[in-house]
């Protein structure tokens, strides 16, 4: 036991604490402009669901639009829905007893075996673990027409931190491509 409260001290003073920003830096951004869509344009926004996550994202979208100079009104020509979704993604693992932290590129792996039995962290296994999926999902579409001016999606492995830190990173990253085409081949 005294081997592993060791292993968690020195993880704890080689890896220091990520800003939450830092921790989404690999997120994927597809986004598809079928229109333009005219800054500081009046907009009214939705939610496409009532969850936490769906409210979040909606309340980030707006604070981050308004900080543009975006209006919004309740009878707005445009309208910018807003979806969340989370999913697990299944990850093969290696043995138990090992877990391996990646900061940068700088990257640590710490072995717990018993010289007797395997691991000390439940015998030597593998297994299926869980890594979960984070995605929000904006539309821009004509109140008049029904006619899509742009489609964006944004998704990232959301790790420790959860999908609720995530939400505010993600959208400013995915408004950057609002009116235009990212990454869609």
């Amino acid at each position: 036991m005294n081997v592993l409260l060791r292993a968690a001290a020195l993880a704890a003073m080689l890896v220091p604490a990520l800003p939450v920003a830092a921790q989404f830096l690999d997120m994927e951004v597809d986004a598809v402009a079928y229109r333009p869509v005219p800054d500081g344009v009046t907009l009214q926004v939705r939610s496409r669901g009532d969850s936490d996550l769906d409210l979040k994202a909606k309340l980030a979208v707006e604070r981050s639009l308004a900080d543009s100079g975006y209006v919004f009104s309740a009878d707005a020509a445009l309208i910018l829905t807003v979806d969340t979704a989370t999913e697990v993604e299944n990850v093969e693992t290696g043995a138990f007893g090992s877990t391996q932290m990646t900061q940068d590129e700088a990257e640590i792996t710490f072995n717990v075996w018993s010289s007797q039995q395997s691991s000390i962290l439940q015998g030597r296994r593998t297994g299926v673990t869980g890594r979960m999926q984070y995605r929000i999902e904006m539309t821009v579409y004509s109140r008049v027409n029904g006619q899509y001016l742009w489609r964006g999606t944004v998704t990232a492995a959301t790790g420790p931190a959860g999908a609720h830190a995530a939400t505010g990173p993600m959208v400013e990253r995915l408004l950057e491509s609002l009116g235009e085409t990212e990454g869609a081949e």
